[in-house]
């Protein structure tokens, strides 16, 4: 997917620099997009799109059947140009699993702490 001149293209063909036009953002023409994104997890799409007149940018929500851009909110007075943004869906916590090499180390300093303890108590 892309934007340009107001509208939402998705391109079938990279390569050969295919784009279909997906319909208009229903945002004035003149809004250029300084980051676009589609979340992996849940298929929402988002753009930070900057009017050039005013040099202010907004987050939208970008419907990628129709094209519409809905307006999320305003990155407030002053903020300028707003570049590369990503979907900032989460996802879902992993448990860390411990690579086998953890276990060696491990079972390797409790065989020495294990030797060191016997080889005292032997000394005494």
């Amino acid at each position: 997917f892309g934007i340009g001149g107001g509208n939402l293209y998705q391109v079938t063909a990279p390569n050969a620099g295919t784009a279909v036009l997906i319909g208009s953002l229903g945002v004035t023409s003149s809004i250029g997009a300084t980051g676009f994104d589609v979340s992996a997890l849940t298929g929402a799409s988002y753009a930070s799109l900057t009017n050039p007149t005013s040099g202010l940018s907004g987050f939208y929500t970008i419907n990628l059947t129709t094209g519409a851009a809905t307006l999320v909110g305003a990155f407030g007075a002053g903020v300028g140009l707003v570049r590369d943004i990503t979907a900032f869906a989460q996802a879902p916590p992993v448990a860390a699993i411990p690579e086998p090499e953890t276990y060696a180390v491990m079972l390797m300093g409790l065989a020495g702490i294990g030797w060191a303890a016997r080889r005292r108590r032997s000394s005494r």
